[in-house]
């Protein structure tokens, strides 16, 4: 381009410089959460799904863990965590899933036992001895948040009473957490050989051992472990039904080269694949172990990659362990299953919770500054206040207060997740014209209360400008909305009164003057009740501070709920282990000694760990800590999904037409849906952990986003040719039998992530079924809820969008979810790792004539992606087309090897030469297009 000469102006003094500008600051990093356990499925066959509403948690605690509620337990001790148990909430949940970390973070210690500790009670007058197994086995996770900029808080969430080593034999469907050390040795069945190599080197017949591969049943080996090799395997993924390992540690092995007489770096094979299965009638490898991994305090502060916060990195929703043993002493029954989750954190919640709150009050309602913070700037809480008359709903859609509105007032604070709320379109109706227009969609939202009665009563309420009285309001997450920082002195023996002698009086029912009063309540356990309780005398204190889970006529437990937003400031009861012995000798001036006391002041010893933790983790908090329910933080920053099955797509999808031109045939005209689709390949939210995973390099990385920008966006879905539909960055297709790349990738998905297959897919009504191979099923109202494929899927999903149709755009539930699914963060990094996948299958194809591969003739950037560029759009034609460019340069170039590792210095001549010739020649649609377009990019 020309470049036009400034006009000459008169001299002037000098300006001062312009100041540089600031460059943009980051986004906050937002945290994925997750509630630690998973609903069981409802069958036998049926997958588990990941729980989304801390309501549902709520009723299944008070129903079925009376005795291990937030705050205090039945018999009234304090307690900082809720209890989950096999007999009671468990048989809710699934079992084999097992415990999940609730939010991202690190690891930074944890206890394993190998087997589990034995309580041994002896025979007494009344009763023959008995033993009674308990876990001491606990996982420690730390976490970060930061909001608003530069205000963070550092919180942990605990783990305790996991399954032990020797318990996982009796459960073979449940896997072992991945950040136990373990170790497997390589056994004879590992029989994998090297191949020859490039100058004819003859392989070793006896170097025999275990391929180590760079992705999951992946094509490209990087080496050869032998057999005999002990290595660490880290993380374990299922691939088309079949389990691989990632190495972590080779522990001192060599290797043997994929090619003979080749070398192999050991520390190249650290975070590539072995597969973990049987071949040549045995196992490959086999699992083992160090007892001195085992019953200790492991801390962890050297596992973690430099520059990052030591620690084992563990995502939201990762597994963290099992329910394990604890039997109780005094019940003489055996195979209790029990786990105990908390959340705690040191002094800086309160001034971290008071900043978040006053940034919200202050900024709340400007977009802008959510945006500059890289931060969603739409509330995700409803709250409804006591005094709010939830409304009734009329035949035409109009709300009112009906009959006897005082009955249909609330009475308890009632907050909801927004995008839980609207996963269910029959609990929102959009408010078609509101007065004043607030500037933002106004719904109607159906929920549920209690009145002053304790009635359970239900209604509508709208989330702007309530009529009728009460308030309602759009809350965000920042602001804590109902949660309140509480301190002040306890009982050193945990109990909820002031004294532990009250605390014997109550347990005992002795008969003494305001035995249950709140004026024997601890002043900590005061300020809780009666935050918790603004009516009554106080007479009952104790009691209904121990029957926090109680529900009035099976309603739902709002005081639960109500007291998981008490910030507690407690001892933790994990450390400092002698200060139960003031409770045992209370008790047993009433009781006189028992064997059980005396085992359960050994129980106390062996499950305390916080001196160790504290001794080994820089920054680690004093004992007297805040306390958070767990379920109540999750669900408070939960971000769920407010575009279920894509229902916030709306009317998208256009119609197209295309005609199809073939030698021979007549022209053919199809008609169909059409929607781009938003999301590119280079905005993946994956990225990042499939590099630090070793499933992507920064290479492919580039290649694979250069590559996107010629194919579609990773949620484009369009069905407007012979196939029935296609999906993602690859347009991966469905045939009009049902088969095809789409389903097989979707089949493959739900073998890795049957839980979030389900919720992503399953409950949208696509199911995928074994029939010769994958097959695609959709079924919704719209079908009769009968599952339809091939021929009648075909004409469902182009129904109306024909030639004769109208109304463009126009919405496509069955489309919409496939392309609300495809955006998914771990259909993303799917996406990307097949899209990875086929790029290896299309380097690995030798040129017509020539016997090295497209990877040996091409290594750079540009190269590789027209390779794949050429399969991806006329995979017949790469083999040919590359040796014909091959041919046209060792023609320019008399005497060139046909084997580029021959061609010298001038390599990198040849290479950018025959990327000249091969790239607008080749036969495909757009060829010269593409490869400019390719060019400019890389």
């Amino acid at each position: 381009m020309a470049t036009k000469s400034a006009p000459k102006k008169t001299p002037k003094q000098p300006a001062s410089r312009k100041p540089t500008p600031t460059p943009a600051k980051p986004a906050l990093k937002q945290l994925s959460f997750a509630f630690p356990f998973l609903r069981k499925g409802n069958g036998k066959s049926d997958a588990s799904t990941r729980f989304t509403d801390e309501h549902d948690i709520y009723r299944l605690l008070a129903e079925r863990e009376p005795s291990g509620t937030y705050l205090a337990s039945s018999n009234g001790m304090w307690h900082g965590g809720i209890h989950v148990t096999e007999a009671g909430a468990g048989q809710s949940l699934d079992l084999d899933g097992g415990l999940r970390c609730i939010a991202d973070g690190v690891l930074i210690a944890f206890r394993a036992n190998k087997t589990y500790p034995v309580s041994k009670i002896a025979a007494t007058d009344t009763g023959s001895p008995y033993e009674a197994p308990y876990s001491t086995g606990f996982a420690l996770v730390r976490h970060t948040m930061e909001f608003p900029r530069d205000t963070k808080l550092t919180f942990y969430s605990l783990y305790m009473h996991l399954m032990s080593w020797d318990d996982y034999a009796n459960f073979p469907k449940r896997q072992k957490p991945s950040y136990w050390p373990r170790q497997w040795l390589v056994t004879q069945y590992a029989q994998d050989k090297s191949v020859s190599g490039k100058n004819g080197q003859a392989p070793d017949p006896t170097q025999q051992g275990l391929r180590v591969r760079k992705t999951p049943s992946g094509v490209v080996a990087i080496g050869i472990l032998p057999q005999g090799a002990n290595i660490g395997i880290g993380k374990i993924e299922t691939k088309n039904g079949k389990p691989w390992g990632q190495l972590t540690d080779l522990h001192g092995s060599s290797l043997y080269p994929q090619e003979a007489g080749a070398y192999v770096e050991p520390s190249s094979v650290i975070g590539g694949w072995v597969f973990l299965g049987q071949e040549n009638g045995g196992p490959v490898v086999q699992e083992t172990v160090e007892d001195t991994l085992f019953d200790q305090v492991v801390v962890v502060t050297d596992q973690a990659k430099p520059g990052d916060t030591s620690g084992i990195p563990i995502k939201a929703g990762d597994l963290i362990g099992h329910l394990g043993r604890y039997d109780s002493l005094n019940q003489r029954s055996s195979g209790a299953r029990i786990a105990h989750i908390e959340v705690f954190c040191d002094d800086s919640i309160e001034s971290f919770v008071e900043q978040g709150r006053a940034w919200v009050n202050q900024h709340g309602p400007r977009k802008e500054d959510w945006v500059a913070l890289g931060l969603p700037s739409d509330p995700t809480i409803l709250r409804i206040e006591p005094g709010t008359v939830l409304y009734q709903r009329a035949a035409d859609n109009k709300f009112v207060q009906g009959a006897d509105p005082q009955s249909r007032k609330t009475d308890r604070v009632q907050a909801y997740s927004l995008a839980e709320l609207a996963r269910n379109s029959e609990r929102r109706v959009p408010e078609p014209r509101p007065n004043p227009d607030p500037g933002f969609p106004v719904s109607w939202w159906h929920v549920d209360g209690v009145n002053e009665r304790g009635q359970p009563i239900d209604g509508w309420v709208r989330d702007f400008n309530h009529p009728g009285g009460g308030r309602v309001t759009r809350e965000f997450a920042q602001k804590w909305i109902d949660f309140q920082c509480v301190s002040d002195a306890h009982d050193p023996a945990h109990t909820i009164f002031a004294e532990t002698q009250a605390w014997v009086d109550h347990a005992s029912g002795e008969n003494v003057p305001d035995r249950a009063s709140c004026s024997k309540l601890s002043p900590l356990m005061l300020k809780a009740y009666d935050a918790l309780f603004t009516k009554g005398d106080g007479s009952r204190a104790a009691d209904e501070v121990c029957a926090l889970s109680k529900t009035e006529r099976e309603g739902y437990p709002w005081l639960m709920q109500a007291a998981s937003r008490l910030i507690v400031k407690h001892e933790s009861e994990w450390a400092n282990p002698s200060k139960w012995r003031q409770l045992i000798v209370e008790l047993e001036k009433r009781t006189g000694p028992k064997p059980q006391h005396e085992e359960e002041q050994k129980r106390i010893e062996k499950l305390a760990w916080w001196d160790e933790v504290m001794a080994g983790v820089s920054g680690f908090p004093g004992p007297q800590v805040f306390h958070i329910h767990p379920v109540a933080f999750v669900g408070n920053f939960f971000k769920g999904d407010t575009c279920a099955c894509g229902c916030c797509l709306g009317k998208v999808f256009n119609r197209y037409r295309w005609i199809r031109q073939r030698r021979n045939h007549p022209p053919q005209t199809y008609y169909g849906p059409l929607y781009v689709g938003t999301k590119k390949l280079d905005k993946c939210t994956g990225w990042d952990d499939l590099i630090a995973k070793s499933k992507a390099t920064e290479d492919e990385k580039a290649i694979v986003i250069a590559m996107s920008s010629n194919e579609g966006n990773m949620d484009a879905v369009q069905a407007w040719d012979w196939q029935t539909f296609s999906a993602g960055a690859m347009q991966k297709t469905v045939t009009p039998e049902g088969y095809g790349e789409l389903p097989q990738q979707i089949w493959e998905f739900q073998n890795e992530n049957p839980s979030l297959f389900e919720e992503i897919f399953g409950r949208c009504g696509w199911s995928i079924k074994q029939e010769r191979g994958p097959r695609i099923y959709y079924s919704s109202s719209d079908t009769a809820n009968e599952k339809i494929t091939g021929q009648e899927l075909y004409v469902f999903i182009k129904k109306g969008f024909q030639e004769a149709d109208s109304g463009f755009p126009k919405e496509s539930k069955p489309l919409a979810s496939i392309a609300h699914a495809m955006i998914n963060e771990e259909y993303q990094k799917k996406q990307v790792v097949d899209f990875i996948g086929r790029l290896h299958i299309a380097i690995a194809k030798k040129p017509s004539g020539y016997r090295n591969s497209a990877s040996n003739f091409f290594l750079s950037r540009l190269g590789r992606a027209l390779v794949l560029d050429h399969d991806v759009n006329a995979p017949g034609n790469v083999s040919t087309d590359l040796g014909t460019s091959i041919n046209t340069l060792r023609a320019r170039h008399t005497g060139l090897s046909a084997d580029p590792a021959q061609w010298g210095d001038n390599r990198a001549q040849y290479e950018n030469e025959l990327i000249q010739i091969y790239g607008p020649s080749r036969h495909m649609n757009s060829a010269v297009e593409r490869y400019n377009h390719l060019r400019g990019l890389l």
